[in-house]
């Protein structure tokens, strides 16, 4: 029972120390320097408490107390020096805190693996449970309740003193090698996956596991029998270790190798699947990947962290070993941060070997010495050959090209880029490594389109700025006339712009007439999402605006506009709003604080190996939850783009390489809606745009009388254009009414005589003849 206490004290204080961290990063920014630096202050706070008795452990206390309201820092996100000053104030609570711990390590000596293990599953695993702000009010409350009846040993009275030089270098160093080896690995971590909320909590919980193996078994007989030797052998097989690893990461990318072990039958019959590949979806896949990229740096990390923590002090140095290094990479410039984490991870563990030799860390000036040269002389190294750039043959991440003027695209290869140093000024660097893809042929059009309808909004574009990490925010001067977040890939919630503060720094940053435009493809998100970010845009900007934007029957984008300054919009642009109604009774706390709810929402959107259907109907779920807040009694496109998507189904014409008519299907509830905001605005461009395509799909599919009815009330409504008469042309040629198709197709030429699909249809006409397909798809009409 005893134990059990302990773990889940150990737990609950890692998911608390979590949250903490979250709150202070998002208060100073949100980027991923902003994480660091907060992830270094509260270990570095929590080191130095560890190696006291005196911050007491008898709670309710009133450090204990502030903690709790850590989770109020996003409040003042956006606030440097104010959200630097109140996350300053948390270093005695969690000192505090970090004392607590000591007397808990202190008072069993099982208790030192079980806080290691503890606060670890806590961090990973209960901010995918407990979330936002209730979900960090229960975890502070049930740690408070587990602290004050954890039962402490009084008799094991532990020294104040702090430990000499001598006894503290090699943790500290070694917390230190640690902690860049983890910053090192870390972008590589998510190379071979999608990195979705739910694929880094398998991840972590595969390292948990691994390492816990390593730490009960292989370390704990070496720590115990031969600690100085198996700290400096660990020590020399982890620098090697940081370089070799790198190197077998890049030749694991090749599709040959990649290849070989993913279609390996012991694996696919291992995995139960049904493939040719072992696909990312498969629940194995994480698990065995992670284990073969990192088991072997897990266990040799085991064994040097199992050496070096040989009681409370020792692992308080450690600890403070993290903290430094962290702190030192946050507050490094990018580039060098970027180029030298291999030489310094290697430098660290060089560093660790030499000072576990009395001769080394006899005095201060030999110590600094030996940091120095170690330090300098893998700076020195040729760094570059360190920075592989790594090509993944993973499906699902498709390059395509289109010939200028086409319509249609090729698919040219497949890859997934991690690209850590500039070596080509055309590619972007990530420090979490993912990379961008190139969009789909079927949405590169509308991506197009709707940058160019955005910088239409803003009436001046002397200084746009475009956003696609929180840093980039962060860093801008301000003053910006436009501010475009365009978020991509949202079930990646370390690369997530959904964040109520993030959208309030932007307001800030926004000269007096400017727009902050977030685009997001409505695939990308989830049921409940969209109002969020509507309601969060409302309550930070004086107005604010909801567009739904495509040029084609493909998934639209939302683009949410906010402002300082009411928004006006011309009358082409009325034809895409969504207006929302003045009280939708929506609170944006799914967007709000630390371990966000949405986060774990978006952890379901993860794609899948065949997302042709399954995209397009979580994408109608969102339209239509979005349009139950509507305004009553107002029209937009969200009542057909929900209608048209959600009647999608799989067939063999979705497997063609370039678009095709035949693979879209629509409903008359669909096109009704579509009539009904036309008759609103029909003047609008968009709307041409649209029925141009509607017209297409119906023409191929033979929907006569849809043709009829729907082409039929847009001529009435007075529109001439070529597509409307052509289409009607067709529906006549179906309906065997050759005199009116020929009618209508000289009306066409009459206006355009080069129109090639006008002459051809007309031609039939004369001749009496219908359109040769090989096939009929269709509704029976």
């Amino acid at each position: 029972m005893r134990h059990l206490h302990s773990f889940l004290y150990f737990i609950g204080v890692g998911a608390l120390i979590a949250g903490v961290t979250d709150s202070i990063a998002i208060a100073l920014g949100g980027s991923a320097g902003n994480h660091l630096l907060a992830i270094g202050f509260v270990l570095l706070s929590i080191g130095n408490g560890l190696r006291f008795n005196g911050a007491g452990h008898t709670p309710p206390r009133a450090s204990f107390l502030l903690l709790g309201l850590a989770g109020a820092l996003p409040l003042f996100a956006g606030m440097a020096p104010l959200s630097a000053a109140f996350g300053a104030m948390f270093f005695l609570p969690l000192r505090a805190l970090g004392a607590n711990l000591g007397a808990a390590v202190a008072s069993h000596k099982f208790n030192k693996g079980l806080l290691l293990f503890g606060t670890l599953i806590g961090a990973n695993v209960i901010p995918g449970i407990a979330v936002g702000i209730p979900g960090f009010i229960c975890v502070w409350a049930l740690t408070g309740i587990l602290q004050r009846y954890y039962l402490i040993n009084s008799k094991d009275e532990v020294s104040t003193q702090p430990m000499n030089m001598n006894e503290s270098l090699v943790p500290f160093t070694g917390g230190v090698a640690i902690a860049m080896l983890i910053l090192l690995f870390l972008p590589y971590a998510t190379v071979f996956d999608y990195a979705t909320t739910a694929d880094n909590t398998i991840r972590g919980n595969t390292m948990l596991f691994l390492f816990a193996i390593s730490w009960f078994t292989l370390a704990a007989g070496l720590a115990d029998t031969m600690a100085t030797s198996a700290l400096r052998i660990s020590s020399a097989i982890l620098a090697v270790t940081a370089v070799y690893s790198l190197g077998f990461i890049e030749k694991l990318s090749t599709p040959e190798i990649y290849g070989s072990f993913f279609q390996d039958p012991r694996i696919l019959n291992l995995a139960n699947a049904d493939t040719l590949m072992l696909s990312e979806e498969n629940p194995l896949y994480v698990p065995l990947i992670t284990s073969f990229c990192f088991a072997i740096p897990l266990a040799l990390a085991a064994v040097f962290l199992r050496s070096i923590i040989r009681d409370r002090k020792q692992l308080a140095a450690t600890i403070s070993g993290f903290a430094a290094a962290f702190i030192i990479i946050a507050i490094a410039p990018r580039d060098i941060a970027l180029s030298s984490r291999l030489a310094l991870t290697v430098a660290a563990f060089i560093a660790t070997l030499l000072f576990s030799f009395k001769l080394f860390n006899s005095n201060k000036y030999v110590v600094i010495s030996v940091a120095a040269l170690t330090t300098i002389t893998c700076l020195l190294l040729p760094v570059t050959q360190w920075q592989p750039t790594v090509h993944l043959a993973a499906r699902g991440n498709f390059t395509w090209q289109a010939t200028e003027g086409s319509t249609s695209a090729k698919l040219t290869h497949v890859d997934r880029n991690l690209v850590t140093t500039h070596q080509d000024q055309n590619h972007n660097v990530y420090f979490d490594g993912r990379s961008a893809i190139t969009p789909l042929p079927n949405s590169l059009s509308s991506y197009n389109q709707s940058d160019a309808f955005i910088n239409s909004l803003s009436a001046e574009n002397d200084t746009p700025i475009l956003i696609s990490k929180p840093e980039q925010l962060i860093n801008s001067a301000g003053n910006h006339s436009l501010i475009k977040l365009y978020a991509s890939a949202q079930y990646n919630s370390r690369r997530s712009l959904l964040r109520h503060e993030l959208f309030r720094q932007a307001s800030m940053r926004l000269n007096e007439n400017g727009l902050c435009v977030l685009r997001i493809a409505s695939d990308e998100l989830a049921p409940n999402v969209a109002p969020q970010i509507a309601q969060s845009f409302n309550d930070i900007f004086t107005d604010s605006k909801v567009f739904i934007f495509s040029d084609t029957l493909e998934i639209p984008y939302l683009i949410f506009v906010g402002s300082n300054q009411p928004i006006a919009i011309n009358d082409n642009a009325r034809s895409i709003e969504i207006t929302l109604a003045a009280h939708t009774n929506v609170d944006t706390w799914l967007l709000q604080g630390p371990w966000r709810p949405v986060d774990v929402l978006m952890a379901n959107n993860r794609p899948l190996l065949n997302p042709k259907v399954s995209l397009y109907h979580r994408a109608g779920a969102v339209l239509s939850e979005l349009a139950s807040h509507q305004a009553q009694g107002s029209h937009s496109l969200l009542g057909f783009y929900a209608a048209h998507l959600q009647a999608q189904e799989y067939s063999v014409h979705d497997t063609y390489l370039q678009d095709n008519p035949l693979a879209t299907e629509t409903t008359s509830d669909a096109l009704e809606e579509l009539l009904a905001v036309t008759k609103s605005h029909s003047n609008s461009d968009y709307l041409h745009q649209l029925w141009r395509n509607v017209g297409l799909v119906l023409v191929e599919s033979r929907e006569i009388t849809w043709i009829s009815t729907y082409f039929g009330s847009l001529r009435k409504l007075g529109w001439e254009d070529d597509f409307v008469l052509l289409s009607l042309a067709h529906a006549a040629l179906e309906s065997l009414n050759f005199e009116t198709a020929s009618t209508l197709c000289i009306t066409i030429l009459e206006r355009y005589p080069q129109h090639i699909a006008a002459s051809a249809v007309l031609e039939l006409a004369r001749n009496e003849q219908q359109v040769p397909r090989d096939g009929h798809m269709g509704h029976d009409h």
